[in-house]
């Protein structure tokens, strides 16, 4: 008996990898059709155990915006190719929470006061420690180094007061995966590009996408939908894509109705929950290279005997270590492939959709790559510098947003500036993602109740005017600005400005995050 093809359907299946908000505009329904044609309105949501699993994860792991959040963008990503990312409708509505697992955790900034312990580790060969190479780093030994081991679940308490390490946690519990994420130690400069240099820390790890399958009616009439053949994993750790493919391949097929409404609309959709990815932020890649099969790396260590690599605090160096030769050897000797996130994971259950019903007629359900939609808090996360200030009353730092935005390259340099929420005389400008920051000049401008204004200058007399010489941020470094403002506390605003520009790196855009601390 020859089973003849039922002809094409009369549906289309896209299928969509959603991150960070995505995830949470997705299932709070307030997705807009200005962001994403495909995920306009809100369509149905199958209920099946991706979601359970999902919503589970989602309600027990949110944060609270301090208020609705009404600054948003995007992108979207097809074949590896991101289109220009676009801002939010005005009228979108907001969104006051946001899921952890999959906004925050890709890259996490270690305190500096516990540098210096993580570097005593470096010793502990049982702790594993590698070390490459930066090639973009001109300057002698050991400045180009960059040392990397993978983490276990008791480094989660070198980071135990951010929200995501009780995700993670909770979510390596039964298991954590070898390659999970890892602690990374390396220098920068403070105050200069010229040596010496400190060390500072950062965890890369994984956040979770949600990969659905939209279908959609693309006829002129409303179809039935019947039954769905599906076969699923039910594992609700985190597992290998391939124990998830084993599972598929020798678990039962199933037929279960899609839809409780069953007739569809033209142009309506259902989206089904096919897979929590755990997966890496492609954009923290780096271009670090192995130094094993270098001779001239190992004749340098030698030659030097032993190396020292400081740490630093808010006020300055607190202490380091000093490596003698022959422990870098060693290390060098074994660091032979660099310390990576290449392999995804699964997380908790998963299905994999054979065949839709459809008019009572059954239809292949066809695989397709899915394009990658990103929406992000564009006060977390951006292009250009970031400006933080501190109340004075806590430790912690407020981020006041973006400066200089749009100011790419030296032809744009220009002027911004804006008010701060609060301001304790000091300033906190941060380079968080893959480009270069030139700033010329700044200043902090008090309007006081009377009316009378004053404009301050940082202690730096580089800073002090618009003259050509400027400072430079590069990824991951910050700048420390001290203001002296007279009867601050009759001030009624403080506006801050700059003058400066940007760069971005060849090749890459935003999403990437580090941190360096540099004092002026």
């Amino acid at each position: 008996m020859i089973k003849l093809s039922p002809g094409d359907p009369p549906f289309r299946v896209t299928y969509f990898l959603l991150e960070r908000q995505a995830i949470d505009f997705f299932l709070q329904g307030k997705m807009d059709k200005r962001w994403e044609e495909k995920l306009a309105g809100q369509p149905f949501i199958v209920p099946n155990s991706v979601y359970q699993s999902l919503g589970r994860l989602v309600k027990n792991f949110s944060e609270s915006y301090r208020q609705a959040q009404p600054i948003f963008a995007f992108y979207k990503e097809n074949n590896g190719v991101k289109n220009e990312p676009q801002s939010a409708a005005t009228d979108q509505p907001l969104i006051g929470s946001y899921f952890v697992g999959s906004s925050k955790g890709d890259v996490v900034f270690l305190p500096d006061k516990i540098v210096p312990n993580l570097l005593e580790t470096i010793r502990d060969s049982s702790r594993e420690w590698k070390v490459f190479l930066d090639p973009a780093r001109t300057e002698s030994l050991p400045y180009p180094l960059v040392f990397r081991r993978y983490i276990n679940r008791n480094d989660l308490d070198w980071f135990a007061n951010e929200p995501v390490a009780r995700f993670y946690s909770f979510i390596t519990r039964d298991y954590m995966p070898p390659d999970f994420g890892y602690i990374q130690l390396r220098l920068f400069g403070l105050c200069t590009d010229d040596p010496p240099w400190y060390a500072f820390a950062r965890y890369v790890g994984r956040i979770v996408r949600l990969r659905i399958a939209l279908v959609e009616n693309i006829s002129d009439a409303p179809i039935k939908l019947g039954e769905v053949g599906f076969k699923e994993d039910n594992t609700e750790r985190i597992h290998s894509r391939e124990a998830a493919k084993s599972q598929f391949e020798n678990g039962d097929l199933r037929h279960e109705p899609l839809f409780p409404m069953e007739m569809l609309k033209p142009g309506e959709k259902v989206a089904i929950p096919i897979e929590m990815q755990l997966a890496k932020n492609p954009e923290t890649n780096d271009d670090l290279v192995t130094a094993a099969n270098r001779p001239d790396i190992y004749d340098a260590i030698r030659t030097r005997g032993q190396l020292y690599f400081a740490a630093s605090d808010a006020s300055g160096p607190s202490g380091g270590i000093t490596l003698p030769a022959n422990v870098l050897v060693e290390m060098l000797g074994r660091s032979n492939q660099i310390v990576n996130l290449d392999r995804d994971y699964v997380l908790g259950p998963s299905v994999e959709i054979e065949t839709l019903e459809a008019d009572k007629v059954e239809f292949p359900f066809r695989q397709f790559d899915s394009s990658r939609i990103v929406i992000f808090d564009e006060d977390a996360t951006g292009s250009c510098p970031y400006v933080y200030t501190n109340s004075g009353y806590s430790s912690t730092w407020h981020n006041e947003g973006v400066i200089l935005r749009g100011n790419v390259g030296p032809r744009k340099e220009a002027l911004e500036e804006k008010e701060l929420d609060s301001f304790d005389g000091r300033i906190l400008v941060k380079e968080k993602d893959p480009e270069d920051t030139f700033i010329d000049s700044v200043f902090v401008r008090a309007v006081y109740a009377d009316g009378r204004q004053f404009v301050a200058y940082p202690r730096n007399p580089i800073l002090h005017s618009t003259d050509g010489r400027r400072i430079r941020l590069r990824q991951g470094e910050e700048v420390l600005l001290s203001f002296e403002i007279p009867d601050s506390e009759k001030v009624r605003k403080f506006i801050f400005g700059a003058v400066g520009y940007y760069v971005p790196y060849k090749g890459v855009t935003y999403l990437q995050r580090s941190s360096v601390v540099r004092h002026k």
